[in-house]
């Protein structure tokens, strides 16, 4: 289950246009990652359903020393960590609990 919580340096972060939701919420890495991604329901961004999710930027860790890419894969629904030097998805297991990265979530 992928960890968000309300974004406090967005001044609004709950919109809802027209048939569409957006919120912007701080995802924060799972504490023993698992290759293939970190699975994002619904019911963690407080939806019915999701239409993509947007990371905003890099997830960095709380010293801002240390970085990953985060990318949506929408074919399974799942936040996916990669290694800026390399490309590769990062190992499963690694604790990537210490970093956050902004996100757009979109759905109804």
């Amino acid at each position: 289950m992928a960890n968000f919580t309300i974004a406090s340096q967005v001044p609004d972060s709950h919109d809802r246009s027209a048939t569409k939701i957006m919120r912007y919420l701080l995802y924060t890495g799972p504490a023993s990652y698992v290759q293939g991604g970190d699975l994002v329901a619904s019911d963690d961004v407080g939806l019915t359903a999701i239409d993509f999710v947007n990371p905003i930027g890099n997830a960095f860790d709380k010293t801002n020393s240390h970085m990953y890419l985060v990318s949506w894969d929408y074919t399974v629904g799942k936040l996916v960590w990669y290694v800026p030097n390399t490309g590769n998805e990062v190992a499963g297991a690694v604790n990537l609990s210490t970093f956050s990265v902004l996100a757009e979530v979109v759905g109804h």
